[in-house]
């Protein structure tokens, strides 16, 4: 559980291989990727008003999904287009982000 408003990076979160829920709310992160996470089933990441990209490209286990009140979100990157495998979103007033395969920076 990281939940520390002081929080601005997650540098080596990508070292935790068996993490599988991760909740990462209320911090200063810019941008998030745990696509080497691969094992990770639930993500929270609600009011991260800073955070522009999350990198989900390889989390095909993930099943849910908070990204609320996140008004800079722009691009979460996921493994598939369109998303077949359920996955819970949560994302009221994260009006203007969008899913892509596209993971380029």
């Amino acid at each position: 559980d990281v939940s520390d408003s002081n929080i601005s990076d997650l540098t080596g979160i990508e070292a935790f291989v068996n993490l599988i829920d991760l909740q990462c709310c209320i911090n200063q992160l810019t941008s998030l990727d745990v696509s080497t996470n691969t094992l990770l089933e639930s993500l929270l990441c609600d009011y991260c008003t800073q955070l522009t990209s999350l990198d989900l490209s390889n989390n095909t286990s993930l099943h849910t999904l908070g990204i609320r009140g996140m008004p800079s979100l722009y691009k979460v990157c996921v493994w598939e287009m369109p998303i077949t495998t359920p996955l819970d979103v949560f994302a009221d007033g994260s009006p203007n982000f969008y899913f892509t395969t596209d993971c380029s920076k």
